[in-house]
């Protein structure tokens, strides 16, 4: 059965009686249901069934990936369903499950975070220092990466530290006073028509290809100060171009 058949049925003891059987609550029980019916390609879901009334949890699970389309694909909180969706704890779960798969498949929310994160990245290698490669910040309240982006705090620590998993930036703090470091591990690939990273290990002295294109092109600034660093550039593919406005 497709999900509309499924939650007709949940009007009838049976749905009860089987969220019984399985120690859960109906609810849980319903968003299994809905999430297995997710994961069916379109072309078996019969047109009168797609074409359905959405049921009250779809309706709001879409209202908050619209929220979180409208906020660069970021994540709602419990809070924010409390305060803008006006919603009681025991709503949320079902809620927030349904909305995660709607989320994992969007590729709209896709497109927003890369974006999001590429601007992110450009902000601290325009803030870096040309020598070192790296940021020191020692009043955090003049670190406003949220402000320039214009998301919240949560959001923007969040963005760094998948710019640390991607190996692009390093992070760390001093136990002395407390200033934070950033280490710009990326460059930006020159292929004029790639918007991608090249990444670098500093003490390994070793280059991962742009996660786009697969490439190392370098422009001739990026290329001197690996050089200058102690990379051995001359196995690396491909041409280097010189800098310029625009690469």
């Amino acid at each position: 059965m497709q999900i509309t058949l499924r939650l007709c049925d949940s009007l009838h003891a049976k749905v009860r009686e089987k969220a019984r059987e399985l120690g859960r609550s109906v609810n849980s029980y319903l968003v299994q249901l809905i999430q297995s019916d997710l994961q069916l390609p379109e072309s078996r879901v019969p047109p009168e069934i797609a074409s359905a009334k959405k049921t009250a949890i779809q309706a709001d699970a879409e209202r908050l990936l619209n929220w979180s389309l409208e906020h660069q694909g970021e994540e709602p909180t419990d809070q924010t369903m409390m305060e803008e969706f006006s919603w009681s704890e025991r709503m949320i779960l079902p809620r927030r499950s349904l909305f995660k798969a709607l989320y994992r498949r969007d590729p709209r929310i896709k497109e927003l975070k890369e974006t999001l994160r590429r601007k992110a990245f450009d902000f601290l290698d325009e803030m870096k220092d040309e020598n070192w490669r790296s940021i020191e910040i020692k009043d955090h309240g003049h670190f406003d990466l949220d402000a320039i982006l214009s998301i919240s705090k949560s959001y923007a620590e969040a963005i760094l530290k998948d710019l640390e998993a991607r190996g692009w930036i390093e992070i760390s703090e001093s136990s002395i006073d407390e200033t934070i470091r950033i280490q710009v591990n990326g460059f930006r690939c020159a292929n004029r028509e790639c918007s991608g990273i090249i990444t670098m290990r500093m003490k390994e002295r070793e280059l991962s290809p742009c996660h786009k294109c697969g490439q190392i092109i370098l422009t001739s600034k990026d290329r001197g100060w690996l050089e200058y660093n102690g990379f051995d550039l001359k196995d690396i593919s491909g041409p280097s171009v010189p800098s310029g406005p625009g690469v």
